[in-house]
């Protein structure tokens, strides 16, 4: 479990992909149905999108 943990790459970030189109069309043919859920995803990757800060809303800001 520890040698699990220790293999993870904690600060390795990748680029984000926020396109909508690609996103609406992966989600209309992988999931079947769950079209609120499907709405709510693209409406947070269009957030996310538009965000002038470009981090995530619930992300905690820390003072510098």
């Amino acid at each position: 479990y520890v040698e699990l943990l220790l293999s993870l790459p904690w600060f390795k970030e990748t680029q984000d992909n926020l396109d909508l189109k690609r996103a609406e069309s992966i989600l209309a043919s992988h999931h079947y149905g769950l079209e609120a859920v499907k709405e709510r995803v693209l409406k947070f990757l269009a957030m996310r999108a538009y965000s002038t800060e470009g981090c995530h809303p619930f992300q905690l800001k820390f003072a510098t």
